[in-house]
């Protein structure tokens, strides 16, 4: 029994003196991670704010996604641009944080132009970094993994932790395993579900935008949906949802929270 409790506190020690060779990073409730080191990680509404990464270079894209008052006194959601943020960082616990406050809509555009944001180590001092703004791509559904292969190419990343895909090779990956959406061209009775729940997204309330979204991720996976009753544009945004397959409303559902 000895010699057990012997070996197990050699084992307790080697641990906890042993070098963890990575990087942790923490993310501020306000700030939400989009892609780590290539990796999209989608939109969950469990998903963690701590990542692991590989020692070196390391890219993330990353958005502000909080409440704030709008110029009319109202709450609402504010999501800001998608940015791209890069560092180099070693056997160390770090922190990605806003430097600026973003409690009104105003602020919210002001972070949009300049985003202060800081990260830090478990000292608070400061660890450089580079940040810009990801350019968005054609299309309703968003590609962020698409849109970052554009960045990296544009600006010669190819280093570090950094994934290599080419656009070429993210446009591949697209073609073999999204869903087709169609080019909308305005017939009657051939008007695309995705097309027409944007354009009811810009008729309805911040209020029934919330009650829409949180509807459809209800009723994300059910064969056939009732559409909500209430205003014009509730009834016709659960119409055009309900219309979509099940398959392509994981898309839609996506769009609709990332807006």
């Amino acid at each position: 029994m000895k010699v057990m409790k012997t070996l197990l506190a050699i084992g307790v020690m080697t641990t906890s003196f042993a070098p963890h060779a990575e990087v942790g990073l923490n993310f501020h409730r306000d700030l939400s991670p989009i892609i780590v080191d290539g990796e999209e990680l989608g939109y969950s509404l469990f998903s963690s704010s701590a990542q692991t990464l590989d020692n070196g270079t390391n890219q993330i894209v990353f958005r502000m996604a909080k409440l704030i008052e709008s110029n009319g006194g109202e709450r609402e959601k504010f999501n800001s641009h998608a940015f791209v943020l890069s560092f180099n960082a070693e056997d160390i616990d770090l922190r990605l944080e806003p430097d600026m406050r973003v409690l009104r809509e105003s602020e919210g555009i002001e972070f949009n132009k300049n985003p202060k944001v800081k990260l830090v180590d478990e000292g608070g001092n400061n660890i450089d970094f580079t940040i810009d703004r990801l350019p968005a791509g054609d299309g309703l559904m968003r590609d962020y993994s698409k849109d970052l292969a554009h960045y990296n190419k544009a600006h010669g990343v190819t280093t570090g932790n950094i994934a290599e895909t080419s656009v070429a090779q993210v446009d591949a990956a697209v073609v073999a395993t999204a869903p087709t959406v169609k080019v909308v061209t305005v017939k009657t009775g051939e008007l695309e579900p995705a097309s027409m729940i944007e354009y009811w997204m810009d008729k309805a309330t911040p209020a029934e935008n919330e009650q829409f979204v949180s509807w459809a991720f209800e009723n994300r996976s059910m064969d056939k949906v009732s559409p909500i009753e209430g205003s014009q544009a509730l009834n016709m945004l659960s119409y055009w949802y309900a219309e979509a397959k099940v398959e392509d409303r994981k898309q839609i559902l996506a769009w609709l929270i990332s807006q």
